[in-house]
């Protein structure tokens, strides 16, 4: 059994964050409040859910933007696995699952028309601070877990 245990929802599943070490009932506010914190920070960067998400942002217009301080290594993961799937999976799959009613408000339901995920070159640039957006489209990062 551990010492200190957490449990909540957030960003669309159930934690369980478990301590074997004792904290003080203001350390694990504390600490409480920083996961809850870093959550909140990739939440906004990541979540196609969220209207003023970085990626909301990335999906209504070509540019070049900031990239989250964070973001290098996920991008980096994706391509890896957009390379050695030959695109099967890949981050500009978010309006597939938006057309098929994986949306925002869960719907569930299909629209007639379900769009296939641009290609990576066509679409985005990734730099190390930077993201360059060719053609708009919704990024989704759920694959990464």
């Amino acid at each position: 059994m551990s010492a200190c245990e957490f449990v909540f929802e957030a960003i669309g599943t159930r934690w369980k964050i478990s301590i074997d070490q004792e904290l003080s009932p203001t350390g694990r506010t504390a600490l409480l409040d920083t996961i809850l914190a870093r959550i909140e920070r990739f939440d906004r960067s990541f979540s196609r859910f969220r209207d003023d998400s970085d990626v909301t942002r990335w999906s209504r217009a070509s540019g070049t933007y900031p990239l989250p301080e964070d973001a290098a290594p996920l991008f980096a993961l994706y391509r890896a696995l957009y390379d050695a799937t030959g695109g099967a999976v890949t981050p500009l799959i978010g309006q597939t699952l938006v057309d098929a009613g994986y949306d925002a408000r869960y719907s569930l339901k299909p629209k007639e028309r379900i769009s296939s995920p641009l290609a990576w070159d066509d679409a985005i640039e990734v730099g190390h601070e930077s993201l360059v957006v060719k053609r708009p489209s919704l990024l989704d990062f759920g694959a990464a877990g």
